[in-house]
């Protein structure tokens, strides 16, 4: 695992306590990359392949590193799902997924 000698989100918020937009806007654009990296599977290739989807469903600032270039790690997947695509109940909410886009 890479150094992430900024810490955790979560104490980066404590010690600066207030935020500019300007910071606030980039961790979060970082945060979206970062989850949208976990969920970019185009639903065509995940239902063609034998790819899986990970789902955090533990995001929150503790668990968001930040690294000597201000980039931002998600850790603790300890509560992730990792789902198989070919499960049909995975296809069926690949399928609504697919529609709403």
């Amino acid at each position: 695992m890479e150094l992430c000698s900024k810490g955790c989100l979560a104490g980066y918020l404590d010690k600066y306590k207030r935020l500019g937009y300007d910071v606030v806007q980039y961790f979060a654009a970082h945060i979206v990359n970062a989850l949208e990296y976990l969920h970019s599977k185009d639903p065509e290739q995940v239902k063609k392949s034998n790819d899986i989807i990970c789902i955090h469903r533990d995001l929150k600032p503790s668990n968001i590193l930040i690294d000597e270039n201000f980039g931002v790690k998600l850790t603790d997947f300890a509560t992730a799902k990792i789902l198989n695509c070919k499960d049909p109940k995975i296809n069926k909410i690949l399928e609504c997924r697919q529609d709403s886009e």
